[in-house]
This record gives structure tokens, C-alpha cells and sequence, in this order.
């Protein structure tokens, strides 16, 4: 299910990153943009799961799987989901193209 605050919040963040990736990328490829482009939004986030008793690592993973459910829910006039893959830290993600 995707998270209203964070298309509340991030809309715009969102969209402009989905933008900017590549035509392939994967959900790690994305939300490490993310992070990168837009840290306070993006921290303001994870801060918000450890104030709910969440320690750090899992807050992280909350927020990427939320965010990505958002994605995917919201934004499929500009992306979509096509396969789930393994990934290298572990566990799956996603792969996703450009529409």
C-alpha cells in the first residue's frame, strides 16, 4: 500500500528523481539517488520511523519499501515496475523502466 504523507510531502521530489534516472534502474539505484538529492526530506523520513520506536536500520527499510510502494501506486504515468530481482545486500528489489 503506498504511504500518503510521503506523496503529501514528496510529490515533487519524486517525480523529479523518477525523472532522472535512467530508462533501467533498480529500487536501490532510486532511493539512493534520492537520498543523495534530496537528504533532508529524505532523513526528516527516517527520523520520523525512529521516533516510533524503530531503531535506524529498520527505519530505513520501512521507509524504502513505503517509498517504493508510493512509486509504484502513484507514479506509473512515468515508471513501472517490471521484475523483482535479488539484491546484492541481501533479500530482493525491484527493477523498474522509464514509461
Amino acid at each position: 500500500m503506498y504511504n500518503r504523507r510521503i506523496l503529501a510531502e514528496m510529490q515533487d521530489e519524486i517525480a523529479e528523481q523518477i525523472q532522472a534516472m535512467p530508462n533501467n534502474y533498480t529500487s536501490l539505484d532510486f532511493y539512493t539517488a534520492l537520498r543523495i538529492n534530496h537528504p533532508h526530506k529524505y532523513e526528516a523520513f527516517i527520523l520520523s520511523y525512529m521516533r516510533r520506536g524503530h531503531d535506524r536500520p529498520h527505519a530505513i527499510q520501512i521507509f524504502h519499501s513505503q517509498l517504493m510502494h508510493t512509486v509504484s501506486h502513484s507514479f506509473s504515468r512515468l515508471t513501472r515496475k517490471v521484475a523483482t530481482i535479488g539484491n546484492p545486500k541481501g533479500g530482493e528489489m525491484s527493477q523498474w523502466v522509464g514509461v
